[in-house]
């Protein structure tokens, strides 16, 4: 488990793909409502309204969002994909997974969800404070890269992206490091992307492959998490003193 003072994390991602559902009834959707309401998200579910007038050439039907603005946390309801997504307020997974499965498995209940087919894990970490004086790439993450001496590499734009081999054929693992446009011409803004993908079909019924397959996959992320940061960028965030974690 990876502990920091200072979490550079800004978006979580648990994305969950299932076979498509039929459309839920509104007696369902207020079963929903009421449910959710009582693990915080009290948004109720707003639908978009067409005009007597006519069609509506910029009517876009999205996902069922419910919000709680309290744990910085949405669920957005597709017809055939869960997501699970969090902000800066993310805390830690042994304390959301609990909150993740039983809001799953409730919900699979009343959309009649039978078949996962895939899941996959994003987090966006976001790295404000690496120096732009003498700045280099390998002094923040442990990723050496070659290339001729004239050229003069712009660290505000930028993409690198690195797929990983897994031990599974049905695992997918990206890592990607990107700059942005840095809020001062003192510190460069750089985001940590990584990601991976289990493609694998499980019966709504396995409960515990599906937790042993979410678990499995958080722990390979949070491992690459500490080997990519160099110890320089541990000690900046004080993540256990920027040696053990």
């Amino acid at each position: 488990m990876v502990h920091c003072l200072y979490p550079p994390i800004i978006k979580f991602i648990l994305r969950i793909n299932f076979a498509e559902i039929e459309n839920p009834t509104i007696e369902t959707l207020t079963d929903i409502s009421r449910r959710l309401s009582t693990e915080g998200y009290s948004e109720p579910i707003k639908i978009r309204l067409i005009s007597s007038k006519g069609f509506d050439p910029q009517l876009i039907f999205g996902p069922l969002k419910f919000l709680s603005e309290e744990e910085g946390n949405e669920i957005l309801i597709f017809r055939d994909s869960i997501y699970f997504q969090y902000n800066e307020k993310y805390s830690r997974w042994d304390e959301i997974l609990p909150k993740i499965m039983n809001n799953f498995f409730y919900l699979s209940e009343k959309l009649n969800i039978l078949l996962i087919k895939n899941i996959s894990f994003d987090y966006i970490d976001l790295f404000s404070k690496f120096q732009q004086r003498g700045f280099d790439l390998k002094s923040y993450f442990n990723i050496s890269l070659e290339y001729l001496h004239e050229f003069d590499l712009d660290y505000s734009d930028f993409i690198i992206g690195l797929k990983l081999n897994t031990e599974e054929l049905d695992h997918k693992s990206i890592l990607r490091i990107r700059g942005l446009k840095p809020s001062s011409e003192e510190f460069y803004k750089i985001q940590l992307e990584t990601h991976y993908e289990i493609t694998e079909e499980i019966e709504i019924n396995e409960r515990e492959q599906f937790q042993s397959n979410l678990n499995y996959a958080h722990d390979i992320l949070s491992n690459y998490f500490k080997l990519v940061l160099s110890e320089r960028t541990k000690k900046m965030i004080v993540m256990d003193n920027g040696t053990n974690s």
